[in-house]
């Protein structure tokens, strides 16, 4: 049980990192375009980006299923099913 919850919580760790990095890119984007304000903001190229939101997509799809996964141990242990 203990490692399904590590495996939940690296999987959202992951996907923090990983839509800050989609984040970062799209506001910078956002400003430089829309509201004509320079930042400093990291340039990453259109497949970067595209790779970004396919891993995601992926992550939320994991996460989901993981913990799709603990309901089912949790529902093991309840004793009116």
């Amino acid at each position: 049980m203990q490692v399904m919850f590590l495996k939940i919580f690296f999987s959202l760790l992951a996907f923090l990192v990983t839509g800050l990095a989609l984040g970062i890119s799209v506001a910078g984007w956002y400003y430089e375009k829309f509201e004509h304000v320079t930042i400093p903001r990291v340039n990453i190229p259109w497949f970067v980006l595209l790779a970004l939101v396919v891993l995601l997509a992926i992550e939320a799809a994991q996460i989901f299923s993981l913990l799709k996964a603990v309901k089912r141990e949790f529902m093991q242990f309840d004793q009116d099913n």
